[in-house]
């Protein structure tokens, strides 16, 4: 079963304004970035044919790039865990393109939360069980612990 989550969010291609911002979470890796294409000052033009591109750079120096699909004026992102293997703010640009020639980009910013277990931490069982099971049994070891300090 798979629990694919969609991010959407709508792109103004026009120059300036306010950068989104989306939210995910450290080495989520099942995803797609649905961004609606608009201009808010002037049109947008797409033409037949043209594409998308996302790229940006992660927190640790490491860039991302990856082609996109574009159907009208949404273009559609597959998320995968590279987006997300470093918690941070990560500026992403969507780039329009008409074959090799760029039309128009926009920057968005994915915060990734940091992850409450670190995909390489070593998990861990709980000892709580055992504590309270010392704790039953604190009169019996401390009288077994009597009679072997009188064999000493």
């Amino acid at each position: 079963m798979s629990a694919m989550m969609t991010y959407e969010v709508e792109l103004d291609m026009t120059p300036g304004g306010v950068t989104p911002e989306l939210n995910a979470s450290q080495y989520d890796s099942d995803f797609e970035i649905k961004a609606t294409l608009i201009a808010t000052r002037g049109d947008l033009t797409i033409p037949s044919g043209a594409s998308v591109r996302i790229r940006g750079t992660k927190p640790d120096g490491n860039g991302y790039s990856a082609d996109g699909e574009l159907v009208d004026n949404v273009a559609t992102f597959e998320g995968d865990v590279q987006m997300t293997a470093v918690s941070g703010k990560v500026v992403f640009e969507v780039t329009l393109m008409n074959g090799s020639k760029e039309l128009n980009t926009k920057n968005f910013i994915l915060n990734v939360e940091r992850a409450a277990l670190d995909e390489t931490t070593v998990s861990s069982d709980s000892k709580v069980a055992e504590l309270y099971e010392v704790e039953d049994n604190a009169e019996e070891i401390i009288a077994a612990g009597a009679q072997y300090a009188a064999y000493k």
